[in-house]
């Protein structure tokens, strides 16, 4: 508990400081937007962990829209690294469909889609390494230095 509210702590912290800094550009509104996410799940997470209830399908749909953020997020930056807008746009192609068959699963209790959903979690932390490792490769030198703290994180 205590450390998911140090992460909700962290993330609100991060959120706000973008807020601040944010110049109107469209990549910065979704960096606070995902930042923000991550802060009221991990907000939800800690109120979960600490009152020892935690409803399966709210835990689906909270992981599956922060990683969507995110996945956003760095879709939006590989395109300015230079990367094929394919790369991005199947990494929100896998989110989609795994936030489709999650709510199959958790709606109508499809058992075809209970597998995928258990898989796709580590599905999708994969294509955001991939996203991450291709965003690597493709910046020069000046741009892997702007995004050092993103490669680090």
């Amino acid at each position: 508990m205590v450390g998911y509210g140090v992460a909700a702590i962290a993330f609100a912290a991060l959120a706000i400081l973008l807020a601040v800094s944010w110049e109107g550009r469209t990549r910065g509104l979704g960096l606070v937007l995902a930042a923000a996410l991550t802060a009221l799940w991990t907000a939800g997470l800690a109120l979960f962990t600490w009152s020892e209830t935690a409803p399966t399908g709210l835990l689906f749909v909270g992981e599956t829209v922060t990683t969507g953020a995110w996945l956003g997020v760095l879709s939006s930056l590989s395109r300015s690294a230079g990367m094929p807008r394919r790369l991005g746009q199947l990494a929100l192609l896998a989110w989609a469909g795994l936030l489709v068959a999650g709510s199959a699963a958790i709606i109508g209790r499809a058992a075809w889609a209970r597998g995928l959903v258990m898989t796709g979690g580590l599905g999708l932390a994969l294509v955001g390494l991939v996203l991450l490792e291709q965003m690597y490769r493709n910046s020069n030198n000046s741009g892997r230095w702007v995004l050092r703290y993103l490669y680090f994180g």
